[in-house]
């Protein structure tokens, strides 16, 4: 089963394909595959190419250099063995894959906010604690985001699945728990400005928390596939605005 795909910046026919444990490149010039790094047994393992292990891939992302992959792995259970996962750093060059050291990472973007450095910083989601955290992967500095602490609540926590970034520094994600409707299979979209973090839910926006979740930001569309259907619903151009301290920042 696919988990996550990324395409190739610099060889515009390459994917990054990844299922559960293992990342595999796709040349579609030369309609070929090969395994890139991982394998068919899970596991934690940092290594190189086939030696390194991964408990449950999902999601990838990739540096506008190609040089640089990042892999949520929220890792997983085998037998009597546990793999916490994490946030890995993969290296297409070599194969090489390195873990941060966070644990349990499902979704995982770039920080795409006005005068941030491209390619410096990242918004993960930390399974275990339903945590929305921003992490720079050059220095290893990180904070728990302010908004997540709407879901901490005593009894009932939010669990978040998906998450991403606008050029202008809106966050979404997907959520479902304490931010949830009626049915816990069903998620809620939420948008967070990025000023003063407030959270709003995208109205008429309710997707099932198991499927798979994109951006097109050209025509500002969401899209939700999976389980033989596909949701798509037309985001709301605030989203795409720059908040006015942001506009008179870049002036």
């Amino acid at each position: 089963m696919i988990k996550a795909v990324c395409r190739d910046p610099i060889n515009t026919s390459g994917w990054y394909i990844a299922d559960s444990h293992s990342i595999r490149y796709f040349d579609e010039s030369k309609d070929a595959v090969t395994l890139f790094a991982g394998g068919n047994t899970p596991g934690c393992e940092d290594g190189i190419g086939s030696s390194a292990r991964f408990g449950l891939i999902n999601s990838l992302i990739i540096t506008s250099d190609g040089q640089t992959m990042l892999c949520g792995d929220s890792g997983g259970v085998s037998g009597e063995e546990v793999f916490r996962g994490g946030l890995r750093q993969i290296n297409t060059a070599s194969g090489e894959v390195l873990s941060f050291g966070c644990r349990s990472v499902n979704s995982v973007c770039w920080d795409r906010a006005p005068g941030v450095e491209p390619d410096s910083s990242v918004y993960y989601i930390e399974e275990l604690h339903y945590s929305i955290i921003w992490f720079d992967i050059r220095t290893g500095d990180w904070s728990d985001c302010e908004f997540a602490s709407e879901w901490k609540v005593s009894g009932a926590r939010g669990s978040v699945n998906w998450v991403w970034c606008s050029s202008t520094g809106y966050v979404l994600f997907a959520s479902c728990g304490v931010f949830s409707l009626d049915r816990s299979d069903d998620a809620s979209v939420f948008s967070c400005d990025p000023i003063n973090w407030e959270v709003k839910r995208l109205e008429n926006l309710v997707v099932d928390s198991r499927m798979s979740f994109a951006v097109d930001e050209t025509s500002r569309t969401f899209v939700s596939g999976g389980r033989g259907f596909l949701v798509t619903y037309t985001l709301p151009p605030e989203l795409f605005l720059l908040p006015k301290c942001c506009a008179d920042d870049l002036l």
